[in-house]
């Protein structure tokens, strides 16, 4: 699968693009510490809070891959059906607004497999 990632603080835009390697759900610290050891922006403490107050985490590891050829801005995201939940959090895009963002080019066309 391909990831497509929201920086939500300073961007406010999607940019950054990646590969799914795993999903895996998680409920042991020790579990958790050893699978985001050196690929995670949030402290130990942090991982720990955050386990102990949802009982369990999932975790998904991917590769960065590349980046868009332009960004997806926060006004054009407003427009796009598939993001009209919360776009903090995993979102399926659908074939018709993959298509839009295509035709758009805001892919790099040396990464789309026709």
């Amino acid at each position: 699968d391909i990831l497509f990632f929201y920086s939500s603080k300073v961007n406010q835009s999607i940019e950054p693009v990646g590969i799914l390697e795993t999903i895996k759900i998680v409920k042991d610290f020790k579990e958790l510490s050893e699978i985001v050891s050196k690929k995670t922006v949030f402290s130990q403490e942090d991982l720990l809070k955050m386990l102990n107050e949802k009982g369990e985490l999932h975790v998904i590891t991917f590769r960065l891959i590349t980046y868009l050829k332009k960004k997806i801005g926060l006004q054009k995201i407003k427009q796009i059906d598939s993001f009209k939940n919360k776009i903090q959090t995993i979102t399926r895009i659908s074939e018709s607004d993959y298509q839009l963002l295509k035709n758009e080019e805001y892919f790099d066309k040396r990464y789309i497999i026709n």
